[in-house]
């Protein structure tokens, strides 16, 4: 080996290691969907450890790279038809492994020994199995929406080429996303202070307190996460409260025991969940 001859100005290059950055990114990214989508679509009697699956995924890209290779990541195209052709046990991905393995080190002219129609054939068994677990046998989970954006990335993807198939598809879900987020019912329930049960005992006169003034005072249960797109929820419920009748309620407390985090403009709030002893006194009034 020259070393001399090495050129590593175009690997230390700003170009080059913005590629570097964007591909490690595409690689994690397109990792995590294709291993949320193989452990929704062929379960197993353990569930995947991310973390591990990661760091071999890592470390695999590392030898790929010294030898000169792509990043790879997992792939649901291919695990998910092999599954539904009874592939279920090891063999089908070690076999595959190491024949691309074999082809690689010996750097054999499989095109000219192999015909194209049997490469042909194996793209096109693959694509097919692909579009027959995606589009076909997960129809029956798929909301209206999730299909239409499956069916326009296929066609995009016919029609121009796998890069911008790949973009259409993740703005379309996240469209779709924010959708589906801000329709998420975030309103728990709603009571009437003097109808809700006591974990004490009240004297009389608190009793009597209550008796007068119980009603008008309303209790707002909410749940889930809190940002920006729940906010004409939040605000629809305030105004089912407060409608300018003669039972409108005088205090509103906003009960928060049951809120995974809230999002205040630049900052995300996670609030754990209090002890059993301390959810009653978890509250804000308005």
């Amino acid at each position: 080996v020259n070393v001399t001859k090495w050129d590593l100005g175009a690997i230390f290059s700003g170009e080059a290691i913005l590629r570097m950055v964007i591909s490690s990114f595409l690689c994690v990214i397109a990792a995590l969907i294709n291993m949320a989508g193989i452990e929704t679509n062929a379960p197993q009697k353990t569930s995947l450890d991310l973390d591990k699956e990661f760091m071999s995924l890592g470390g695999a890209n590392l030898v790929v790279g010294l030898l000169g290779g792509h990043p790879g990541h997992h792939v649901a195209a291919f695990t998910l038809p092999m599954k539904k052709d009874g592939g279920t046990t090891k063999v089908a991905p070690w076999t595959a492994s190491i024949i691309w393995f074999l082809a690689f080190i010996s750097a054999a002219p499989l095109s000219a020994i192999i015909p194209r129609f049997f490469f042909g054939g194996c793209f096109l068994q693959v694509g097919f199995g692909l579009a027959r677990t995606f589009l076909w046998d997960n129809r029956g989970g798929l909301d209206r929406a999730s299909i239409c954006i499956s069916l326009l990335t296929v066609v995009t993807a016919i029609f121009t080429d796998l890069n911008i198939a790949c973009g259409v598809g993740f703005m379309l879900v996240a469209v779709n996303f924010v959708r589906l987020s801000m329709n998420v019912d975030v309103v728990r329930a709603v009571e009437r202070a003097d109808m809700r049960r006591a974990p004490k005992y009240r004297s009389q006169k608190e009793v009597d307190y209550l008796t007068l003034y119980g009603h008008k005072v309303m209790v707002l249960y909410l749940e889930g996460y809190l940002f920006w797109g729940t906010v004409d929820e939040i605000t629809g419920a305030f105004e089912e409260l407060i409608d300018g009748t003669d039972d409108d309620p005088e205090t509103i407390f906003v009960d928060l025991r049951y809120v995974a985090g809230i999002e205040l403009r630049d900052q995300h709030v996670q609030e754990a969940r209090p002890p059993r002893g301390q959810r009653d006194r978890k509250s804000t009034r308005l």
